[in-house]
């Protein structure tokens, strides 16, 4: 995905405990349980993530957020 225009919307949280400056959002319903493994791992930028549920930005409740767990400045997140 190219973030070259992403603005941070009002209300969206801190993702990994990070102000940041910009974001993408995806859609993901699993179609079973288990692990989910998201990574940022070859961005060419510091990364954070936020897992969230929840149906308007400004009210969502968090699952998961990290920032710079993965290899360098990459972030990681693992679900179970």
């Amino acid at each position: 995905a190219n973030n070259q225009s992403a603005t941070k919307q009002s209300g969206e949280p801190n993702h990994g405990g990070n102000s940041g400056g910009a974001s993408l959002w995806w859609k993901f319903t699993p179609l079973s349980s288990g692990t989910i493994k998201i990574d940022t791992e070859g961005s060419n930028f510091d990364t954070t993530l936020g897992i969230y549920t929840g149906s308007a930005v400004n009210s969502l409740s968090t699952i998961g957020s990290d920032d710079d767990s993965g290899i360098g400045a990459s972030s990681l997140l693992v679900i179970k």
